[in-house]
């Protein structure tokens, strides 16, 4: 399928819905794109910064995790290491 996409003069991109909706991209998400071919105008989208706040939460732990246990157990092993 092809898709247009418009340039400012502030060469700014206008991506159209359904693009965008394809790959999943949110406002304010930061995309880094590789020119595979400059002849044939290619370019491929080979990495995708997303701000915290959008993937907070999407991590889906198997059981609940005790932070001040977990906390506890990494002191005790740094404090094993220093020792040593």
């Amino acid at each position: 399928m092809d898709y247009v996409m418009s340039l400012t003069s502030k060469r700014q991109a206008t991506f159209p819905k359904d693009f965008v909706d394809l790959l999943g991209l949110v406002p304010g998400e930061k995309m880094v794109f590789e020119i595979v071919d400059e002849r044939n105008n290619l370019i491929r989208l080979i990495n995708r910064k997303r701000k915290i706040e959008k993937v907070f939460g999407q991590i889906k732990l198997k059981k609940a995790l005790d932070v001040e246990l977990a906390i506890q157990e990494t002191r005790e092993e740094r404090a094993e290491k220093i020792c040593m």
